[in-house]
């Protein structure tokens, strides 16, 4: 959805908020950010011609928060996101990081982590207003509510402390 203009880019994500009766999604996406970082990945973009207009999604969610609020106005409840160096530490348990330690694939470990603080990790679900609509309690409801929230029980990892969370009402 990060390649669309954002009209289309909202317009898809509410289609599956209206037509799936539990929706659930996943988004590994570029945060471009305001910084000089962001500035020089959306040059490079630019330039490689994968930005090719500034409506495009990419450069109008360029926070973490921007995806979550884009989520939530596009008819998600719960939306759950962090940059992926959070994941790192977060959702990695020390032994994959230990093995991903274990790569050399920058020179420098500054490097690293300025790229990995510029891509997000969202989780979204609920919001479903498909033609069947089960307005009880369900053990689906509690599935997507637990991979979406912030407390101990996400089995992402997901860290009250480091994420950005919404639950809407």
């Amino acid at each position: 959805q990060m390649y669309l203009p954002e009209v289309e880019s909202r317009n898809l994500l509410k289609s599956i908020t209206n037509s799936i009766k539990q929706p659930f999604i996943s988004i590994f996406d570029p945060i471009i950010q305001h910084d000089a970082f962001g500035q020089v990945m959306a040059q490079n973009l630019t330039k490689a011609k994968i930005i090719t207009t500034s409506s495009m999604s990419l450069l109008q969610t360029r926070t973490l928060q921007n995806h979550i609020d884009k989520l939530v106005q596009c008819g998600f409840k719960y939306v759950t996101g962090c940059d992926f160096m959070t994941c790192y530490e977060t959702i990695l348990n020390g032994e994959d990081r230990t093995n991903a330690n274990m790569c050399e694939m920058l020179d420098e470990v500054e490097e690293w982590i300025l790229i990995m603080k510029h891509y997000c990790f969202v989780v979204a679900a609920g919001g479903g207003g498909g033609t069947y609509k089960d307005t009880s309690k369900n053990s689906d409801d509690d599935m997507t509510e637990m991979f979406c929230s912030v407390d101990e029980n996400n089995p992402l990892g997901l860290d009250s402390k480091r994420c950005l969370s919404h639950k809407s009402t």
